[in-house]
C-alpha cells in the first residue's frame, strides 16, 4: 500500500483501514516481533508533525475517530517506553489550542502525565504548568478556562486548572494587580471598550474573589485594580463602549457607578471631570456625577 500522501482523512480510507488489519493480524502471528501501526507509520512514512496533524483531522470524524485514538494510543505507548516528558507529548500531539479541552485525547493524556510523575517523582510535573507552557500564553489560558467552566463537558478539568493555577499565586504571595497584569489585561485595552467582555477579566475576577476573602485586610475591587493600569479617561471610555452592548450594559452601568463613587470621595470637580467625559456623547455620566458631587459637596463648599 502507497502510504505517502497526508491529505484529507487517510484514515477514512478503505486501504488504509486494510493495512491496520494487516499489521494487526501480523503481530498476533507473531508477537514477539510485535509492532504497532503507529510505530511503523512514524518510523517509515511519517514524521510527528505530519502523523498529528493526519490523526488530528481524523479525530473529527466520527467514523474514523476511534481508530485515530488507538493509533493515539500507541504512540503514547511508545513515548511511554522513552520516558518523554508530558510537555514534550503535548507538543508532538499537536492538540488544538483553541479546543484541548474538549480534545477526546486530553484524558489519555493526563493519565500519560500521571504516569510519568509516579515513574518520576524528581520530575513530576503539573498539569497547569504543563498547560501553561504549551499555550505559551497564560492570557490564552485564562481565556480557555473561563470559557471551559460554561461547558459541562470542561467545567470539571477547567476548574481543576483553575484551582492549581490560584494555589501557585497564592504561594507566590500574588496580589489582584499582580494578577491582572499576569494574564496580561494590562495596557491591552486602552480607550477601547472589549474589556469588559473578555473572558480574561472574569477569569481574574474569580481570583479576586477568592483574594479578597482570604486576605480580607488587604481586599481591593475591579475598579481599584482598573484604576491602578489605566488612566480614568481610558475607564470611561471602556464604560461608554460597553454600555451599548447588551451582554456588558450592567458590567459597564456597575463600573461607571463605583468610578464615580471614587471621584465623588476624592472631591473631584464636576470641571475637571468634564474633560474626561467626551467620549459619553450623550452628557448622562457628566449630569449623574454632578447631582452625586453637590449632594456630597455643595452644602460645605
Amino acid at each position: 500500500m502507497k502510504l505517502t500522501s497526508a491529505e484529507g482523512n487517510i484514515l477514512a480510507k478503505s486501504k488504509f483501514r486494510a493495512w491496520i488489519t494487516y499489521v494487526d493480524d501480523l503481530n498476533n502471528k507473531t508477537p514477539s516481533q510485535a509492532k504497532s501501526a503507529a510505530s511503523v507509520l512514524t518510523e517509515n512514512f511519517y514524521d510527528n508533525a505530519v502523523l498529528s496533524k493526519m490523526l488530528n483531522i481524523a479525530m473529527k470524524d466520527k467514523s474514523t475517530q476511534t481508530l485515530a485514538i488507538k493509533l493515539q494510543g500507541q504512540r503514547l505507548e511508545n513515548w511511554k517506553t522513552g520516558n518523554v516528558d508530558p510537555l514534550r507529548v503535548l507538543q508532538l500531539l499537536k492538540l488544538d489550542q483553541r479546543d484541548i479541552l474538549k480534545n477526546p485525547m486530553l484524558v489519555s493524556w493526563m493519565k500519560y502525565m500521571d504516569d510519568f510523575n509516579a515513574r518520576n517523582p524528581t520530575k513530576k510535573m503539573t498539569m497547569f504548568d504543563t498547560f501553561s507552557h504549551y499555550l505559551m500564553n497564560d492570557r490564552r489560558l485564562a481565556k480557555l478556562l473561563e470559557t471551559g467552566q460554561k461547558i459541562p463537558a470542561t467545567k470539571e478539568i477547567s476548574l481543576a486548572l483553575q484551582l492549581e493555577w490560584f494555589a501557585k499565586w497564592e504561594r507566590m504571595k500574588f496580589t489582584p494587580n499582580d494578577a491582572f497584569k499576569a494574564v496580561g489585561l494590562k495596557g491591552t485595552y486602552e480607550a477601547t471598550g472589549p474589556l469588559l467582555s473578555d473572558p480574561a477579566l472574569y477569569f481574574w475576577a474569580r481570583y479576586l474573589t477568592e483574594f479578597n476573602q482570604k486576605h480580607p485586610s488587604a481586599r481591593t475591587s475591579l475598579i481599584d485594580t482598573l484604576r491602578r493600569n489605566y488612566a480614568d479617561e481610558a475607564i470611561v471610555d471602556m464604560i461608554v463602549a460597553a454600555k451599548v452592548v447588551p451582554t456588558t450594559k450592567h458590567s459597564a452601568e456597575n463600573l461607571e457607578l463605583s468610578l464615580l463613587r471614587k471621584w465623588v470621595l476624592e472631591k473631584k470637580n464636576p470641571v475637571t471631570i468634564g474633560r474626561w467625559l467626551l467620549a459619553d456623547k450623550s452628557g448622562a455620566m457628566y449630569t449623574k456625577y454632578e447631582a452625586y458631587y453637590n449632594a456630597k459637596w455643595a452644602a460645605g463648599a
